[in-house]
């Protein structure tokens, strides 16, 4: 075989596994440790320790909780105010850059996105589920606040599990979940409801998860 014919099938091998690719598999890659992309940031407010903001990077968009501290705050302000910003794939949810400050999100509120970064995980079960223990701590008109236990984060990628603060929307569906301490959390790795928790007549959504963050 010649060189030229040797280079062609390469080039041809290369086209056929682009072609093959789906849109997940692009996701992963470009979710691939150390890789950053420019972007833009929306504020919502905040929420107790957090600081609640949208990274919108690559095309998809990633709602996380940001630590309230000055250093975030100025990057937040800096990014809602017009200059530019970078989002890098380091530590548990990333970095967020705005000239020469950043700002590392505790917390991910985007979680279908978020599973959607990574291959399905292998379990025993369809869909795993474990107790949930948890203490709520903070509610406004939209979101309340539990921190306690919820140990099958692990299939997202976030270790542990024995100490994070769940995310839970302020619904009818979820009344008897925010009155509770005790629920069952299950894991779906489809579809539009990443996990939820079970104590009411429906199950009710874990909108994200977060590190504890003291005042």
């Amino acid at each position: 075989m010649t060189r030229s014919r040797t280079v062609a099938g390469i080039l041809a091998l290369a086209l056929a596994l682009v072609a093959g690719c789906t849109t997940d598999e692009f996701k992963r890659q470009a979710a691939v440790p150390g890789t950053s992309t420019l972007g833009g940031i929306e504020f919502h407010g905040e929420r107790a320790q957090y600081l609640d903001a949208t990274v919108t990077t690559g095309g998809t968009s990633y709602r996380f909780f940001l630590p309230r501290t000055e250093v975030c705050r100025a990057v937040v302000d800096a990014g809602t105010g017009g200059e530019p910003v970078r989002y890098r794939n380091l530590g548990p949810f990333g970095r967020v850059e705005v000239g020469e400050q950043s700002c590392d999100p505790v917390g991910i509120l985007s979680l279908v996105a978020w599973r959607n970064r990574r291959p399905r995980p292998q379990t025993r079960a369809a869909i795993p589920r474990d107790q949930a223990t948890y203490q709520v701590y903070h509610r406004d008109d939209e979101l309340a606040l539990a921190r306690g236990r919820f140990r099958l984060t692990s299939l997202i990628g976030l270790p542990g599990g024995v100490d994070y603060v769940a995310v839970i929307p302020v619904e009818e569906r979820c009344e008897r979940v925010l009155e509770s301490t005790v629920a069952s959390i299950e894991f779906r790795s489809s579809g539009p409801m990443p996990f939820a928790l079970l104590g009411g007549s429906r199950p009710c959504p874990v909108l994200g998860f977060a590190q504890v963050q003291l005042d």
